[in-house]
């Protein structure tokens, strides 16, 4: 008898409705989130693992795998939704990602003096949104937006998107502890920056306000004390003297070599730079591309910008934004932030979603004049490698049985998705399986699988197309 998957599908391409397996979260799993990744990992065969069966565990291949005859070499890396330099010279990279039964966000610091090793992390994962009390209190996060410092570099405030709040930490006795929650929205948080003077400046990924019939993508802007500042709400400035409406939703926010705020949008995609006295824009430009990231600034007055869907430019803007040069000429990577070091020889871009994550690291000898080129990925958590069979003992773990005990279709990651998702699921027992997705009007929209299949664990891809090859209309 053929099994069959049936998986309803929303034609905004977001798959809904898949029946998650829950599973419970042994101790040992939530002293070390990646036990049950390691677990999957130690109990199955090399040859699968070299099958790319393993390119998907913890969702969106976020486990990379390469194999070279018997050879499997399984690494986890950072997910950089964020990337931020701190005051101490350590980067920071604000992450989020799904490893199955735990969720697990956190802020990582590397040192580039370390071969950016990973010197500590702070923060506890929480769970999905859907499942928590918004706001989010303590130093519970979710989906980290952005990192600022005040001057003194020992008060740290970070934007967390799904929570909808800015949170404050203090550098105490060596470590970030948190402070309290600085700033609690209703709108999806989605950049922080503080200015010479202290001032918080924090933007949205939403029309937070209306001005003349119009939505605005205002900005709030506060004191030190947590008050809010005489310029905010901030949502309209001028341009060359010229009244102009910020329409666009916050992409991401930093500051320049005088510490002047830079604005990247969404929808207009529409690129700012406020002068943080007065709030009057020096530069305002419209990109052509697809929806900015936050940008960087080096200390000679460039501005690196780049984009969120892949196959995008990473550009590099003059004091006018004038165009001046190219880091690359297409990501080939979804991205959400950018940070340049001070000299313009470093970019930094967190990926994401993509299949090659981490911290994509681009070096010129010669600073914004070029050329770059990609030196490495950095953020790694760990590294294994198998010769034909995987010795549990080195992990120092056992493996699972490797057969489950029913049918489990997990939910696919990531979701939303551009442009593929990963589907998991088990089988029991070796059997003629279907996996199918429909619409919500029970019309079959793409066979993934049919096939005999063995008992156990199985992952497929979907790339948002029907059986035809078209891709679905958003």
């Amino acid at each position: 008898m053929r099994r069959l998957i049936a998986i309803p599908l929303v034609l905004s391409v977001l798959i809904v409705g898949l029946v998650s397996s829950l599973q419970s979260t042994s101790e040992a799993e939530r002293e070390d989130p990646f036990l049950a990744m390691k677990n999957q990992l130690a109990a199955t065969p090399v040859a699968e693992v070299c099958d790319t069966v393993f390119t998907s565990i913890g969702g969106d291949s976020v486990m990379i795998v390469s194999c070279t005859d018997d050879v499997a070499v399984a690494e986890r890396i950072l997910w950089g939704q964020d990337v931020s330099w701190g005051p101490d010279g350590y980067l920071y990279v604000g992450t989020y990602w799904d490893v199955g039964v735990n969720d697990y966000n956190a802020w990582y610091m590397l040192d580039p003096a370390n071969n950016f090793a990973i010197i500590d992390s702070f923060g506890v994962s929480g769970s999905a949104p859907t499942s928590v009390t918004l706001p989010l209190q303590g130093d519970t996060l979710l989906a980290p937006r952005g990192a600022a410092w005040n001057a003194a570099g020992d008060t740290m405030y970070t934007a967390d998107f799904d929570a909808k709040v800015v949170k404050k930490w203090a550098w105490v006795a060596g470590s970030w502890t948190f402070v309290e929650n600085f700033y609690e929205s209703d709108f999806l948080v989605h950049g922080v920056a503080v200015d010479p003077d202290g001032k918080v400046w924090i933007g949205f990924f939403a029309a937070t306000d209306t001005l003349n019939g119009v939505n605005t993508g205002t900005l709030r802007v506060f004191n030190q004390d947590g008050t809010e500042n005489s310029m905010s709400p901030f949502n309209i400035t001028t341009v060359d003297g010229v009244p102009d409406t910020i329409t666009a939703f916050c992409r991401g926010l930093s500051t320049d070599n005088n510490g002047n705020i830079l604005f990247a949008g969404s929808g207009g995609k529409q690129l700012y730079r406020f002068n943080y006295s007065t709030g009057v824009a020096i530069n305002k430009t419209i990109l052509d591309n697809s929806f900015l990231t936050k940008t960087g600034a080096d200390t000679n007055g460039f501005v690196y910008v780049a984009h969120v869907l892949p196959g995008n430019p990473i550009s590099i803007f003059d004091t006018d934004f004038v165009l001046y040069g190219l880091v690359t000429d297409a990501m080939p990577f979804l991205s959400r932030s950018l940070v340049v070091s001070e000299d313009g020889n470093d970019v930094y871009v967190g990926a994401i979603y993509s299949g090659i994550n981490g911290i994509r690291h681009y070096h010129s000898d010669n600073g914004a004049d070029g050329p770059y080129t990609l030196a490495d990925t950095l953020g790694t958590l760990f590294t294994y490698e198998s010769q034909t069979t995987i010795d549990t003992t080195v992990l120092g773990i056992e493996p699972p049985a490797g057969i489950p005990d029913r049918y489990i279709l997990s939910q696919n990651f990531p979701n939303p998705f551009n442009p593929e998702t990963w589907i998991h699921y088990s089988l029991p027992r070796t059997e003629d399986a279907s996996l199918v997705i429909y619409d919500l009007l029970g019309h079959r929209v793409r066979t993934l699988v049919s096939a005999v299949q063995v008992a156990g664990n199985h992952s497929t891809v979907w790339d948002g197309t029907d059986d035809n090859g078209v891709r679905l209309s958003s």
